[in-house]
């Protein structure tokens, strides 16, 4: 089966990751027709785009002067002290946070937002029970900017997309209207609304802060994630209006919720099946039907690139280690299969015998700085699925690597894969053979 017809069955494909940590790396392991392992690594990009929606409880703090009569001014001011209202509004959002990272920049446009506040007045002493009651009606555009800050408490966890928004409001109004009644109650007559022709600034400057929670929902096809951001918002700014000495101040607590999608950063590696083993037979029970690539793993990693996908590293300084016991030497033989078995089913860790042939092979490794090294893992038929058997297979491999890198050994020399149960070299039924089954297999390449 070819490549295209693989990408077409991952196009198709939509991974559901509810509840899952947003920035953690999404790492697909595909069984080919050929008997190649591709792998793909999904991680999260740095540019979102959003749409959300939101309301909001609003308090209205100093006061508020209104002319009892817009016609004749000097018949005094009506102080409505304090009120209160809600709002409701929509945005769109592009946000830059790059993966791993503390601080990003979120930018938002609400095209439209709607909100009402409300208040009353009563005279002291009024002997007809009298009092005022005033309402402001607002349409707007609003643009912020945020900086976003991620504090890292919560690292690898489901709150690790937890961040704090802090930044300015420009809000435009571009309709407005404050209406006033007079009601007396006693006399059982009331004065119908009357609109103010004082209306509030038509820009407003504000400042927000807030918190939010990135839960990551679904990935889509082969580069897109998708994000649910539920956020609360904490705003205050200038007085609406300034006025006849007005110093009415909003503050307001908005409750929110963002969608937003993003390009992920995708990296692939093939690894080749081993062909000392004999040709792969396409069509086994290990693919799928007709032969289509079959997904072996799907595994959720912290944001940390993989061994098999790092780029290469320039030689490090060698790092201490024990030093095993002694023995006689041991001969590097180039393009000469070494094989080293595992004392039980599940052991991935370093045997005395293989650390004693990976000492050996740093110094011919450093002595030889041409030279590369094929390492792959095995597994016997332990009873294990697939996917087990080819999660340790691959452990045992990469044992290997970690082992020569903490020597010294750059990991642009070293080519780690695993194969699972895939290619035994003798008869799993025996406790023998099993035994030559589960291994680790290295090749040293000049």
């Amino acid at each position: 089966m070819g490549r295209k017809q693989h990408w077409g069955v991952v196009l198709v494909s939509t991974v559901a990751l509810w509840a899952q940590v947003p920035q953690w790396t999404v790492v697909e392991r595909w069984l080919l027709a050929t008997g190649d392992t591709l792998v793909r690594q999904r991680e999260a990009g740095q540019w979102w785009i959003g749409l959300g929606g939101g309301t909001a409880g609003i308090g209205y703090l100093g006061r508020l002067n209104l002319p009892r009569s817009p016609e004749v001014p000097e018949r005094g001011l009506l102080p409505f002290r304090y009120g209160i209202g809600a709002g409701v509004g929509v945005w769109l959002s592009g946000e830059w946070s790059p993966p791993g990272e503390r601080w990003g920049v979120v930018l938002r446009l609400a095209p439209w937002e709607s909100w009402r506040g409300s208040s009353s007045f009563r005279p002291v002493g009024s002997l007809t029970d009298e009092h005022y009651e005033v309402e402001v009606d607002a349409r707007s555009v609003v643009l912020s900017a945020s900086a976003r800050y991620t504090p890292g408490w919560w690292r690898g966890t489901l709150w690790e997309g937890l961040h704090i928004l802090a930044g300015i409001d420009a809000r435009f109004l571009w309709s407005a209207r404050e209406r006033v009644r007079q009601v007396f109650r006693y006399a059982e007559r009331v004065e119908e609304w009357r609109l103010q022709q004082d209306q509030p600034l038509p820009m407003w400057l504000g400042v927000h802060l807030g918190v939010g929670l990135d839960m990551i929902v679904a990935l889509f096809g082969e580069r897109l994630r998708n994000y649910i951001t539920p956020m609360v918002v904490l705003q205050t700014g200038l007085p609406l209006q300034r006025t006849w000495g007005s110093t009415w101040t909003p503050l307001a607590l908005h409750a929110g919720l963002t969608f937003k999608l993003g390009w992920e950063r995708v990296r692939e590696q093939l690894l080749p099946w081993d062909t000392t083993a004999g040709p792969f037979l396409a069509g086994s029970s290990e693919l799928g039907p007709g032969g289509v690539p079959r997904l072996l793993r799907e595994e959720r990693l912290p944001p940390a690139p993989l061994a098999v996908l790092e780029t290469p590293q320039a030689e490090t300084p060698p790092e201490e280690s024990p030093t095993p016991p002694p023995t006689s030497r041991i001969a590097i033989v180039p393009n000469r299969i070494q094989r080293f078995s595992y004392p039980t089913s599940t052991a991935v860790g370093i045997t005395p015998e293989l650390q004693r042939f990976l000492d050996a092979l740093v110094e011919y490794l450093r002595a030889n700085p041409q030279a590369e090294v094929r390492i792959v893992g095995h597994t016997d038929e332990f009873g294990g699925t697939l996917e087990e058997t080819q999660y340790i297979s691959e452990q045992r491999a990469q044992q290997v690597v970690e082992y020569l890198v903490r020597r010294g050994i750059s990991r642009s020399r070293l080519f780690a894969s695993g194969v699972g149960a895939r290619q035994p070299i003798a008869d799993n039924r025996t406790p023998e053979g099993r035994l030559r089954n589960r291994r680790v297999e290295i090749v040293v390449v000049q």
